[in-house]
């Protein structure tokens, strides 16, 4: 709650935010102070493993070192939504990754500002937490695909005009090299899958080590 009614808490508003009498209760930080560190505690373990292209479970992801791919060191405004779904089991954890990548794809490469995503990460970053306190597997997988289809593909499907368009245009300028390297990846880790009946990706790695020029020439 804030006078922009926004739903974001920025970081010169954090300090602020955790000694109002209202949130102070919500976090239970004097009845219960190394519950809330050892909280912080996670999150901030989870914050670095995400950073390294690591899962939930602290190890090597494949979604996760995808998404780093794409996302870069800068843009950090995910990361709100990966710690929301961080008790995710593994599997669907990774799942949701890699809705995530796909979602992201949409946004970045048609240059989208990120204050029109700020506001929706602060809001579905709440629903994400819900489905990871659902107990019952089935039902929270169930929930999950609601909230993709709900919040991904929605906004997906109106912005796939502007990506069309985006891609029709771009040339070895348009982004940076290491998103371009990413999408020429992707792009023919897709061919080579059609071509050897792969129904899984590997690794981008592969790919993102090639000479550019090679696949794209200047001219």
């Amino acid at each position: 709650k804030n006078e922009r009614s926004d739903s974001v808490v920025r970081e010169d508003e954090i300090y602020d935010w955790f000694v109002d009498k209202d949130n102070a209760a919500l976090c239970d930080y004097a009845n219960k102070p190394f519950e809330f560190v050892r909280k912080v505690i996670l999150n901030v373990e989870h914050y670095l493993a995400f950073g390294n292209g690591q899962g939930n479970n602290g190890k090597a992801s494949l979604a996760m070192d995808s998404l780093k791919r794409l996302a870069g060191g800068a843009f950090s405004l995910h990361y709100v939504l990966l710690l929301a779904a961080a008790n995710f089991p593994k599997a669907l954890f990774e799942h949701f990754v890699t809705q995530l990548e796909s979602f992201l794809f949409y946004y970045i490469f048609t240059k989208t500002p990120t204050k029109d995503l700020e506001r929706n990460f602060s809001v579905w970053a709440d629903e994400l937490r819900t489905i990871a306190g659902i107990a019952d597997p089935v039902k929270q997988r169930a929930a999950l695909n609601v909230f993709v289809a709900d919040r991904f593909e929605k906004n997906m499907a109106a912005k796939s005009p502007e990506l069309a368009d985006a891609l029709k245009r771009f040339s070895l300028y348009t982004m940076q090299q290491y998103r371009t390297r990413y999408l020429l990846a992707r792009l023919t880790q897709h061919v080579d899958m059609a071509f050897s009946g792969l129904k899984s990706p590997s690794s981008l790695e592969l790919y993102t080590s090639l000479e550019i020029e090679h696949i794209l020439p200047d001219t």
